[in-house]
């Protein structure tokens, strides 16, 4: 499942080329034993944006993202001819940008 709002021009905080847009997701893992063994969850994230446009030409653009991972991590011993599963669990990520958009 995702939603997302995106707006521009009056909807905007700044000049009437600015836009900014909001998101988010929720993937549910199912429950096959290959999944659980090694780890894999449900999933969810989100992003925030806002693009402004400094000039006509030259747009800068802030943007943050974050990702509560599928992977929660595991630590399974051997079964049988199975091999030991060992994942650190890194739950969660933040993700910030910037990024320039020059248009010739």
């Amino acid at each position: 499942m995702s939603l997302s709002v995106w707006a521009e021009s009056v909807w905007a905080l700044g000049g009437p080329n600015d836009n900014w847009g909001i998101g988010g997701y929720a993937l549910g893992a199912s429950n096959e034993p290959l999944l659980n063994r090694l780890g894999i969850n449900d999933e969810t994230g989100f992003e925030a944006f806002y693009n402004i446009a400094v000039a006509p030409w030259f747009h800068v653009t802030a943007d943050v993202q974050h990702v509560d991972s599928a992977i929660t991590g595991v630590n399974i011993p051997a079964i049988g001819p199975l091999p030991a599963v060992n994942i650190p669990g890194s739950k969660d990520a933040w993700v910030v940008g910037v990024r320039t958009n020059l248009n010739f």
